[in-house]
């Protein structure tokens, strides 16, 4: 997983439905620091504020960790 690429992902998505990065932090309930540290790679939100993510933007974890592209491999 590449945080850099991620980070772009969340932050063109959050985009395209017309949140800023202050309205995020403050829908998952965190600082707009954390936010901004994720959207520049920096860091990840942990698993409970990916699960509010997902929501947020409509749209399955593995596929925001994935950047918005399929995973290269599928476990069956």
């Amino acid at each position: 997983m590449d945080n850099t690429k991620v980070g772009l992902y969340i932050k063109k998505r959050i985009a395209e439905k017309g949140i800023t990065q202050d309205q995020l932090a403050e829908m998952m309930n965190i600082t707009s620091s954390a936010v901004s540290q994720v959207l520049t790679g920096k860091n990840m939100f942990d698993v409970v504020n990916l699960q509010v993510l997902s929501r947020i933007l409509d749209e399955p974890i593995d596929k925001i960790l994935n950047a918005g592209e399929e995973p290269e491999t599928y476990l069956e």
